[in-house]
């Protein structure tokens, strides 16, 4: 989103601007492990697509009251630039799936974090945890590190959009509802590499709900980015009406566990950027999962799967596999997976999107529209038990092609320059 800049007259409201606009307050740049070396644009490699037909749009049916618009591009941005923080209505426009009804914290209610430290007055910390509907704001960039788990409140957005947020350490959601993340880098190396301890968002019900009436439920997670996890990156156990969107995933083995193992969590995935995760991208456990306009990109053992009776629409993603059959290391090539606690498999894995793995049960899984390079294999399993996602909400599909994979390679994860001039 690219916005020109409006003169104004030299004061704090200009300064206030200029934070807005990315070119104010150098506070210290986050120090987090950088993402691994650029991966090559898309190759068309030997490629096929599943299921019949060029286009995979679809239009359900309609929303419920109070739903949010499905269609981003129907609502314009921002205008100018001129007021920060930006206008929260442009970044409720981008809601799209189960995750939809999401709403976060009040507008009204700004609040700015203007320290980076890990608690205090300005802390993003007191914020969090606190019981009022906050939106939330930073007049600051750099990273936030936090050696205790945070546990959030319910009812609160955090809007890094045109800022450079990095947050360290492993934030929870239990039992709560109403939660928007976007814009912010989340990582979590500080309770252990190759260890079960510490995801880098983990999100859990432990009530014990009536089937349908879930504590858990409308979580929306925009323009993020995970890596560095302990043992993943983001956890879903239980609860409901999740969206994971437009988000860059990376340097991690074990990426998404969502279990429920009945059919009532729901979770749509759209253009995200799964970059070389080992496994689990994500491994669907149960419940309902609307995977749709994706790229998947060399992965180590296997992309997505859907398992013990899960229920999951792959839907005009990229599905990119490693080159070749085998790695040989000679040549100076490296068959290492790059992630930690990766370990050296000369196989090339070719499985793109499984319904079965490691004894978890068998998963129901329908393939539409999906485009499979470099030898790709999709493995649909019992198609006709698979939801269809156009009764639950109205969205768009874009025709899965090597161009879309660019698209979202650029543009997943936090948008630093969203209000910067081209």
């Amino acid at each position: 989103m690219r916005h020109l800049f409006v003169s104004i007259s030299l004061s704090s409201t200009m300064l206030l601007f200029a934070f807005a606009c990315g070119d104010g307050l150098d506070a210290a740049s986050p120090s987090g492990s950088a993402s691994p070396s650029d991966p090559p644009a898309p190759t068309v490699g030997s490629s096929s697509t599943s299921s019949s037909g060029s286009s995979s749009s679809s239009s359900g049916a309609s929303s419920s009251s109070g739903d949010a618009t499905s269609d981003a591009s129907l609502t314009p941005p921002d205008e100018d630039c001129t007021k920060y923080p930006f206008k929260a209505e442009t970044l409720l426009a981008e809601r799209v799936g189960f995750g939809r009804n999401a709403i976060g914290g009040d507008p009204k209610n700004v609040y700015h974090v203007t320290t980076l430290a890990s608690s205090g007055p300005g802390s993003l910390r007191e914020a969090l945890e606190s019981t009022n509907p906050y939106w939330i704001v930073f007049d600051v960039n750099g990273k936030i590190t936090h050696t205790e788990r945070w546990y959030l409140k319910s009812n609160k957005t955090v809007d890094g959009r045109g800022r450079d947020i990095d947050i360290e350490g492993h934030l929870e959601l239990d039992d709560v509802s109403n939660i928007i993340l976007s814009d912010v880098r989340l990582e979590n190396s500080l309770e252990g590499h190759c260890t079960q301890k510490g995801d880098v968002l983990s999100v859990n019900s432990k009530a014990t709900n009536p089937v349908g009436t879930y504590t858990m439920k409308d979580v929306w997670i925009h323009h993020a980015e995970l890596f560095n996890g302990g043992d993943g990156l983001l956890d879903l156990r239980g609860g409901t009406d999740y969206t994971l969107s437009w988000t860059h995933l990376h340097m991690h083995k074990k990426g998404l566990l969502w279990s429920n193992e009945t059919a009532e969590m729901r979770v749509t995935a759209h253009h995200n950027f799964f970059d070389r995760i080992s496994l689990r991208g994500p491994q669907m456990v149960g419940g309902k999962l609307h995977f749709f306009n994706n790229y998947q990109f060399q992965w180590w053992e296997y992309g997505a799967g859907g398992l013990h009776d899960a229920q999951v629409l792959s839907e005009a993603n990229v599905y990119e596999a490693r080159p070749g059959t085998a790695c040989l290391p000679v040549g100076g090539v490296s068959c290492t997976d790059p992630n930690p606690c990766g370990d050296t498999d000369y196989q090339v894995s070719k499985d793109a999107l499984v319904h079965d793995w490691s004894s978890n049960g068998v998963g129901n899984v329908k393939t539409v529209s999906d485009l499979a390079l470099n030898g790709a294999v999709l493995s649909p399993n019992n198609p006709t038990a698979v939801f269809d996602p156009s009764t639950q909400y109205a969205y768009k599909a874009d025709v899965a092609t090597t161009a879309l994979a660019a698209k979202i390679k650029a543009e997943a994860g936090p948008r630093k320059d969203y209000c910067k001039k081209k």
